[in-house]
């Protein structure tokens, strides 16, 4: 079983089996747990329905660290940028996104059509590094990416696992 280290005071769960921190909401007397999630998947293939996907989640109650529903300012361009960000360094956006998948309770993967490209593969074996929960909505077309991801499931599915 994981060993929780809880400090009642605090708004923080430090669980030490996984290095991930997860935050808490004061609701009335009771405390309860704010589930938390990164998004990734392809922005040039596929932003459009990602951003309903990032919708959804926060329509269920999921705090979806990154990325925040935007426009993309830059449609030719191979890297996209968005109107919310504030620098146009690839290496720089990447980088944050990287932190909150540290942050964030699990990661999820937006992949129609099992699609996952390059820098998804690389944000999921981040996650994997930090021991953090990948959950894919399809099933990955690579092989090997398939033993990397922990469940194939929706919005839905994956907020219940998360809140456990």
């Amino acid at each position: 079983m994981a060993r929780q280290e809880v400090d009642e005071t605090a708004d923080t769960i430090y669980d030490a089996s996984v290095f991930h921190v997860r935050t808490r909401v004061q609701i009335g007397d009771e405390r309860m747990e704010t589930p938390s999630i990164a998004v990734s998947g392809s922005f040039r293939r596929h932003y459009r329905s990602l951003c309903k996907c990032v919708r959804e989640f926060e329509a269920l109650g999921v705090r979806v660290l990154s990325p925040k529903v935007s426009q993309i300012v830059n449609p030719s361009e191979e890297f996209a940028i968005l109107e919310s960000d504030d620098t146009d360094d690839p290496r720089i956006l990447e980088e944050r996104h990287l932190e909150q998948i540290e942050k964030a309770r699990a990661l999820y993967i937006w992949n129609p059509g099992g699609y996952i490209g390059l820098s998804v593969a690389m944000e999921i074996g981040w996650a994997h590094g930090r021991r953090a929960l990948v959950f894919a909505r399809f099933m990955p077309v690579d092989a090997m990416l398939r033993h990397f991801v922990a469940e194939i499931a929706t919005p839905r599915q994956a907020k219940k696992i998360i809140t456990i």
